[in-house]
């Protein structure tokens, strides 16, 4: 069975990430307030700052708005340089669009004066774009989808007020946007067109074994260990008996190396009983015949270190950093 992992679900909330233009334009629609400040390194004066609601969220508007804002800058060092600020905010007064123009006054015939378009501003989009989440946003990562189609690479986004601070340059970008909301539930989006992505579900049912552990249930118990090399994982039995039963106990190798030894133990004991295997009368292999009780039993075999060796698995102390040493 086919299925697509990209499905698009149509009637969900889309978000203007697709680009950088639509990321632009639905900053501009969201727009509500400016203000404007002039200044320099010292103290600009009273009048130095202005917030305007505006009367509509179109770039003529807001051009108009700033046109009309008249602002006074007190100069005490002429040679000092000045600043223009400029910033276009929503609703909550966050910003959407920022700017910034620095000029230095002209001086002639010993007068100063401000150059010839000292006011003009370009504003380009603020580098986090709030963007209202349904059900509302607790936290928000990206997920970068490299060449061969897969995840690569997540990188955390900001939250505030429940909204998604989307960064600009982002916009876009062949990735996945995970958010996480109130609810609880996780929402996925499509971050090169923003439509959101309706996730497959899949039911799991995981299987596990414990390495090392061969479960037997009743019958007799005759395990065969893989080596390779005389180099192999050492296995053990845990037994089930479900009944008082007579059990032929044998163990070997893939290399057809003999165990000649066990040790046994009932589950919630504490002591181990050793038993020694014989030879059987073919002097095929070695077993022993054991009288099992109900109940469990661990079972493990003893081998000659000559027959088989275990995996390596080193143990490396932890690092304890002192400090820099002692005082």
């Amino acid at each position: 069975m086919f299925v697509s992992f990209m499905f698009t679900n149509s009637f969900g909330q889309k978000l203007p990430i697709g680009s950088k233009d639509e990321l632009r334009t639905y900053a501009l629609e969201q727009s509500r307030s400016v203000s404007v400040s002039v200044g320099t390194q010292l103290p600009a004066g009273t009048n130095s700052y202005k917030y305007v609601q505006l009367e509509s969220s179109t770039m003529a508007c807001i051009s108009n708005t700033i046109l009309k804002t008249k602002l006074v800058l007190d100069i005490v060092n002429p040679k000092d340089s000045f600043y223009i600020w400029v910033y276009v905010s929503n609703s909550d007064g966050f910003p959407l669009f920022t700017g910034m123009n620095q000029f230095n006054l002209v001086q002639t015939n010993g007068a100063y004066s401000v150059p010839t378009g000292y006011g003009n501003v370009v504003l380009d989009l603020y580098e986090n774009i709030p963007l209202p989440i349904d059900g509302g946003a607790q936290w928000a990562e990206v997920a970068f989808i490299g060449a061969d189609g897969k995840t690569y690479n997540f990188s955390s986004l900001q939250v505030w007020d429940n909204k998604l601070l989307f960064p600009r340059q982002l916009a876009g970008t062949n990735a996945f946007l995970v958010v996480g909301t109130a609810s609880g539930g996780i929402k996925y989006w499509n971050v090169s067109n923003g439509q959101v992505l309706d996730p497959q579900e899949f039911d799991v049912l995981p299987s596990v074994i414990i390495r090392g552990i061969v479960p037997i249930m009743d019958g007799n118990i005759v395990v065969t260990v893989p080596t390779t090399n005389g180099v192999g994982q050492n296995l053990s039995v845990e037994y089930t008996s479900t009944k008082s039963q007579l059990v032929a106990i044998s163990f070997y190798t893939s290399e057809w190396k003999w165990c000649k030894t066990v040790k046994i133990r009932k589950a919630g004991e504490k002591d181990w009983t050793t038993y020694s295997l014989i030879l059987d009368s073919t002097g095929e292999y070695y077993y022993v015949n054991l009288q099992f009780d109900v109940g469990v039993y661990y079972v493990v075999p003893v081998w000659d270190p000559a027959d088989i060796s275990g995996l390596p698995d080193p143990w490396y102390p932890p690092y304890y950093y002192d400090g820099g040493g002692k005082g």
